[in-house]
């Protein structure tokens, strides 16, 4: 048994009594609603203890899914292969895409002065061609054969159809990958 101020008159008082012997101050609920706030306090505390521990986690989860799409959306590449039904709206436009098919024209095409490319025309095995625009740093004395099959990485800059051409694709990295027989 402990002796506590009435908060009332300041007389000591037994923390067993109910009222203040003194001025008759009822010290038993004006003590248990103290102990009773002060248990509220603690649970908050903790509340605030686990959310000043959660809330960094969620945040730190929020960035790396922003990061991890913007890096998916950034370097993932398509590869376009024959078979591939290619239409108008198929939302390739400035999308990073790999294609191989081999050169079907005569002749070496001459590099543009003007815009910094040679365009080269590739098919499909399924006869669509698609016009690449090949700007490398060796893309004025690269030169390639018919039928040399090619792979090219770069960027849809067009998607249209004009006869069997159905992409144009800027790029910087071409290389020969095999002959079509």
């Amino acid at each position: 048994m402990a002796l506590i101020k009435c908060p009332e008159c300041n007389n000591e008082v037994s923390d067993t009594a109910v009222m203040c012997p003194i001025c008759g101050y009822n010290v038993k609920e004006h003590f248990y609603k103290i102990k009773v706030s002060t248990k509220k306090l603690h649970i908050k505390g903790k509340v605030i203890k686990n959310l000043k521990f959660i809330i960094p986690i969620i945040f730190a989860v929020l960035i790396i899914t922003i990061v991890c799409f913007t890096i998916y959306r950034t370097y993932h590449v398509v590869d376009i292969v024959a078979g591939d039904v290619i239409s108008l709206n198929s939302k390739l436009e400035n999308k990073k895409v790999r294609v191989s098919g081999y050169i079907y024209h005569a002749g070496i095409p001459s590099y543009n002065e003007e815009y910094g490319y040679v365009t080269y025309y590739l098919k499909l095995s399924n006869n669509e061609e698609i016009q690449v625009n090949y700007s490398g740093d060796d893309a004025k004395d690269i030169s390639f054969n018919t039928y040399d099959i090619l792979e090219a990485d770069g960027i849809v800059s067009d998607v249209y159809n004009v006869g069997n051409t159905i992409l144009q694709i800027d790029c910087k990295r071409l290389h020969k990958i095999g002959v079509h027989n």
